[in-house]
């Protein structure tokens, strides 16, 4: 059972022995929460940031990416650059569940949310694309502070965009930045 978990990123085993020569081991994969891309490598993450494995582009879901704003880190060796083992962490437990709710939240899925980009292992902040319906390569840039609530930004930009930025306008609009407690700046 060990040697099984240390290979493979595995939530549940379940080993059951029948009479006289058989085991019969069950595993259960960690479930996706989202992919991360970092060296041109599309990752599957669990719901603690920890890399799963490559992710199979075969299969049809519909994950968020999180793209590494760090890729190019010239802390990180030409010989490992673009690998990751599974079990890798690549964002903490605490930022990947600010994510997960953030493209979770009734009001933000209306708005197309197409990905993310975070620095390091602990980003102190998520620049979120959006794009309007039908126009998925145009989009603007929402900026949410991880350290604060997701309610009151997801309030904050609901209250810029239904007051100060309506429909017609986003088309223009470059970014909201929300990560300023109760300040809301845009462009």
């Amino acid at each position: 059972v060990n040697t099984i978990s240390q290979q493979f990123i595995i939530d549940k085993i379940n080993v059951e022995r029948q009479r006289p020569h058989t085991l019969i081991i069950n595993t259960l994969e960690k479930p996706r929460k989202a992919l991360w891309s970092s060296q041109g490598v599309i990752y599957a993450l669990d719901a603690e940031g920890i890399v799963t494995g490559v992710a199979d582009l075969n299969i049809q879901e519909n994950k968020f990416i999180i793209y590494d704003k760090n890729e190019d880190n010239a802390e990180v060796s030409d010989q490992n650059r673009g690998v990751l083992n599974a079990g890798t962490p690549v964002l903490s437990a605490g930022a990947m569940a600010f994510l997960n709710n953030l493209i979770t939240n009734d009001f933000v899925k209306t708005l197309n949310p197409r990905f993310a980009i975070v620095s390091g292992l602990n980003p102190d902040y998520a620049s979120v694309k959006f794009s309007e319906a039908g126009q998925p390569t145009a989009g603007w840039n929402v900026y949410f502070n991880i350290d604060n609530t997701l309610e009151t930004q997801v309030e904050n930009l609901k209250l810029v965009l239904q007051h100060s930025i309506p429909p017609a306008k986003r088309s223009a609009l470059n970014y909201i930045d929300l990560r300023f407690d109760n300040k809301v700046y845009y462009k």
